[in-house]
């Protein structure tokens, strides 16, 4: 089995500065202003949410002023809602009912928790080519849909991508670690401590 990493991310609350071993502060929401600060301060990498979300060009900004290597994304993520609609342009007078999705997806989540119909894929990649250098996905992996996606992800970015799974046992973790489904992951302090001491 390959080695699965593990990795201490803690969220932005105010401070000045950070312990220098964490691998990455994650910003919710906050601006260009709060993840240039930190990044001059000497944190290692900052996870922009929500305001790369609202403008990409702040990945490009601190991309070029700090490096991309210190520039990570914050997605947190559902699973995508399907609706239906009737195509409106008929075809020999045939109509066909047409899915929002083909296939299941996430869908990036605002601080708020609210859907932004934004397809974390499809961003993801966006945002990689425009400077960042990977990506802290926070999902609730509720089935084998869901550790599908994941696995696709992870096809197309490799090691720039780390999962935070929302709401999950130690159980269900080391079921993924021993598949091989997951590969990087973020975890609340207590369960990692938990799952460390079990080692």
């Amino acid at each position: 089995m390959d080695e699965v990493r593990t990795g201490c991310f803690v969220f932005d609350g105010g401070l000045p500065h950070y312990p220098a071993g964490i691998a990455g502060v994650v910003l919710p929401c906050e601006r260009f202003a709060r993840a240039a600060q930190l990044l001059a301060s000497g944190v290692a990498k900052v996870y922009l949410g929500e305001a790369a979300l609202r403008d990409s060009s702040v990945v490009e900004q601190l991309s070029s002023q700090f490096g991309s290597a210190r520039v990570g994304l914050y997605v947190p993520a559902t699973r995508m809602e399907v609706s239906w609609a009737i195509d409106s342009v008929s075809n020999a007078d045939f109509k066909f009912m047409a899915p929002s999705a083909c296939e299941p997806c996430w869908e990036i989540l605002d601080h708020a928790g609210t859907r932004t119909g934004t397809h974390a894929g499809w961003w993801i990649g966006e945002m990689l080519a425009r400077g960042a250098s990977s990506a802290l996905v926070q999902v609730r992996l509720a089935d084998d849909a869901d550790l599908n996606i994941y696995a696709g992800l992870v096809e197309r970015f490799g090691d720039r991508l780390w999962l935070a799974p929302s709401g999950a046992t130690r159980a269900e973790i080391e079921a993924w670690m021993r598949e091989g489904t997951v590969r990087q992951l973020a975890l609340p302090a207590e369960l990692y401590a938990d799952m460390a001491q079990a080692a």
